[in-house]
């Protein structure tokens, strides 16, 4: 057994060694509990922005997002461009580092938002669409989420029973006492929400100075998403290193290549987790 974490103590047993790895067996023989795979491709140790910046450094003017349905085209510069808008607006609503933002939204501008949070620092509390109000409240309860980005279909009045509608941004409820703020992803807003236009006008050349600094803050074993599908209560936790290796390792296995473009049906979490990030790793157009 190994105090150190996975990536950590994987680094610490790399260091040199310059022999090709042993063939791993495919299964635990012996009767040991214990398998290690293949060590290819090696695993990298670096956060959800780093390969984000990578990707952009590599593939700029490349397509990077395309979701028709919402007349999205976005290369990896315009993509680069939208994160840091998006996670300038988080900062500007006085959100801090560790701090978690629940997303239940769908589509382009969610994809976007996701790869805001991690840039911002914060913490993803990934909702599926499929939640009941109740699972809903408990995901927010356990979370402790400081903004939640509900799916379009949430009626406010219903999550917040008993309470008048809130003033954009001052949202205070007893049951969820964490919960800050709403955010609206759609164009359609309702009262006591944020829109994405309010998130982008709050955002200025302070909280733009600040994202440098927080990500390199941000260490690759940091929790970057917790995922509440309805059957685990207190969601299953994914650090940066887990993410974006499973990415990059995806990539490797179907044979992306920065000519591909990605086309999945999949729920919005699988489709950021198993679509774009992969094709961030190699410079593909990722699906909505």
């Amino acid at each position: 057994m190994s105090i150190l974490n996975d990536s950590l103590a994987d680094r610490i047993a790399d260091w040199g060694t310059g022999a090709s790895p042993t063939p791993q067996p495919a299964r635990p023989v012996d009767g040991r509990s214990y398998l290690r795979g293949g060590a290819q491709p090696p695993l990298v140790h670096i956060t959800l922005p780093r390969l984000l910046t990578s990707a952009v450094a590599q593939f700029g003017p490349r397509d990077a997002l395309v979701v028709p349905s919402e007349a999205m085209r976005l290369s990896y510069y315009d993509l680069d461009r939208a994160v840091d808008e998006m996670a300038s607006g988080l900062l500007a609503l006085g959100l801090d580092r560790g701090d978690v933002l629940a997303l239940q939204g769908t589509g382009g501008r969610a994809m976007i938002l996701r790869l805001a949070v991690a840039r911002a620092g914060l913490v993803l509390a990934d909702l599926s669409p499929g939640l009941d109000q109740g699972q809903l409240a408990v995901a927010l309860r356990s979370s402790r989420a400081r903004v939640l980005v509900p799916g379009p279909d949430l009626a406010l009045a219903n999550l917040l029973p008993g309470s008048p509608l809130p003033a954009a941004g001052q949202v205070m409820c007893d049951d969820f006492p964490d919960l800050r703020a709403i955010l609206w992803l759609d164009p359609s807003v309702p009262p006591g929400a944020l829109s994405l236009a309010d998130l982008r006008s709050m955002a200025g050349p302070a909280q733009q100075l600040r994202l440098p600094g927080i990500e390199r803050q941000t260490d690759p074993d940091d929790t970057a998403l917790v995922l509440y599908d309805g059957r685990n209560p207190d969601g299953l936790a994914f650090s940066h290193y887990a993410i974006v290796n499973a990415a990059r390792c995806l990539a490797e296995l179907t044979g992306l290549a920065e000519t591909d473009r990605m086309a999945l049906c999949l729920p919005d979490t699988w489709a950021f987790l198993a679509g774009l990030l992969p094709a961030l790793a190699c410079g593909a157009a990722g699906p909505p």
